[in-house]
């Protein structure tokens, strides 16, 4: 019972967990040309005020237009993911439609051979019931 309950107190804590993805990234050349000549002008401006920092626009100082390329990245991966998600949804549900379809030829040939023996009985009965009423009348 013990054993039982802390099995249950382990699942309920592990379905409190939340996982964040976050993508590991290697920065291309040209964006870090980009950040590159950003932070220059940054540091330009800077020294043109006296040194007062400008608020940034985004979180971690991460260039906006980079900012945005991330955005758009993680939404791509987003979207790859749930397109795996739908794909191997689709093959499970053909899977089933194959299922389905073999047992759906399985019961036609079942109800062919019983409705050929239903036939066979049937002729047997009309024969056997000749036979009773030529029996009974002869």
């Amino acid at each position: 019972e013990g054993e039982t309950l802390s099995t249950l107190r382990f699942g309920e804590r592990a379905k409190n967990i939340k996982n964040n993805a976050k993508i590991n990234r290697d920065w291309t050349v040209a964006e870090l040309k980009v950040m590159l000549a950003k932070a220059n002008r940054e540091i330009a401006l800077l020294r043109k005020a006296g040194g007062a920092v400008p608020p940034e626009e985004n979180s971690g100082g991460i260039p906006d237009d980079v900012a945005v390329g991330n955005e758009w990245e993680e939404e791509r991966c987003r979207l790859l993911k749930e397109k795996e998600a739908l794909l191997q949804q689709m093959a499970d549900l053909n899977d089933q439609l194959q299922e389905v379809m073999q047992n759906e030829q399985r019961l036609k040939i079942e109800n062919e051979g019983l409705r050929r023996i239903d036939e066979t009985w049937e002729e047997e009965y009309y024969v056997l019931q000749r036979r009773l009423a030529d029996a009974t009348s002869g």
